[in-house]
């Protein structure tokens, strides 16, 4: 097989199997149930983080902001995130649905603080992705790197290797949870798509939320559903996709 088809199937890209999510969405009630019950948490989670981001922030100041903030983010991503995730899977063991949630707040807070520490270094190693951006916004005279962060200063983007180490500790958490036997997917895809969105989600709640509607607090909200529901759907997909 080659390297490419490899990364492709690593990620579940092939159109085969991409065809999993449609047929198990129109042939199983169960799976809905499963995935709204995800997606809900996770959305919820999401708006909330991206809302009090918004109204700790918007007025501010600093010239640096982390997103990563404890009551408005770690707090609802473990609770409702927890939630949606416990239903979905954990609903007919009880010990376990409450120890996802109960045991999921401090994982999710060690997980929003271990990497603030090394903020400055990987900041800094974000930065390799910077050259791509100012090649592609050269030509229209545009500095898309300024799209990775949302007035005032709220770095998202241009911090996705935090993004990745954070949600990386989350995923190794969840997938004690998990009856897999092999588990290396679970722990490393999530947090790879929440490192590419990461990158994407704030330019899109720029385009959107600032440009377009020129709603600042739309631009909060999108950029962190968009992250945390890209965090829902691939941790969906790695506990519950078997190969056929």
């Amino acid at each position: 097989m080659s390297f490419s088809k490899r990364v492709r199937s690593f990620f579940l890209l092939p159109k085969k199997k991409l065809n999993w999510w449609v047929s198990n969405w129109r042939e199983s009630k169960e799976f809905r149930k499963q995935l709204i019950a995800v997606v809900l948490g996770f959305g919820i989670a999401g708006l909330v983080w991206g809302g009090a981001l918004y109204w700790s922030y918007h007025n501010s100041d600093a010239s640096f902001i982390s997103p990563f903030i404890l009551d408005g983010g770690a707090l609802p991503l473990a609770i409702f995130g927890g939630l949606g995730l416990g239903y979905a899977f954990l609903k007919d063991n009880k010990k376990k649905f409450l120890f996802l949630i109960l045991l999921g707040i401090p994982v999710w807070i060690l997980a929003f603080l271990i990497p603030v520490i090394f903020t400055e270094w990987l900041w800094t190693a974000s930065g390799i992705i910077f050259p791509i951006f100012w090649i592609i916004g050269y030509p229209f005279k545009v500095d898309i790197v300024n799209f990775l962060i949302i007035n005032p200063s709220l770095r998202v983007g241009t911090i996705w290797l935090e993004f990745l180490f954070t949600f990386l500790v989350v995923s190794i958490f969840y997938s004690f949870f998990s009856k897999k036997s092999s588990k290396l997917k679970l722990i490393l895809i999530p947090p790879i798509w929440v490192a590419i969105f990461a990158i994407i989600s704030p330019i899109i709640g720029n385009l959107i939320g600032f440009y377009l509607f020129h709603s600042l607090l739309l631009s909060y909200l999108l950029t962190f559903l968009l992250i945390s529901l890209s965090f829902a759907l691939s941790l969906f997909k790695e506990i519950k996709y078997e190969k056929s």
